[in-house]
């Protein structure tokens, strides 16, 4: 599986909430013909609890059958990840 650099120590995060009731469209400014329907996350890295993320991930029956009845906060494991930044300005929900 691919990790960016931020996983090669560690694959673990501290996620907080995730709320499969909100899903919503993320388009990115490079390929606007593709719509992602995502779910919205915040984690932290267990090193550091004060600073957390946001956290996207595709909706699906996979990954919502995963958290529907966790408890959280919990202690997670990322298996595969990708990390991109896109500027504010372009950045549309």
């Amino acid at each position: 599986m691919w990790q960016v650099a931020m996983f090669q120590k560690s694959k673990l995060l501290y996620l907080y909430c995730v709320d499969p009731g909100y899903v919503s469209e993320l388009t990115i400014p490079n390929l606007p013909f593709l719509k992602l329907k995502c779910l919205f996350g915040h984690v932290s890295f267990p090193e550091s609890l004060s600073e957390r993320r946001m956290v996207v991930s595709p909706e699906c029956k996979r990954v919502l059958d995963k958290v529907k009845d966790v408890v959280l906060p919990c202690i997670i494991e990322v298996i595969s990840s990708v990390k991109f930044q896109v500027p504010s300005k372009n950045f549309k929900i």
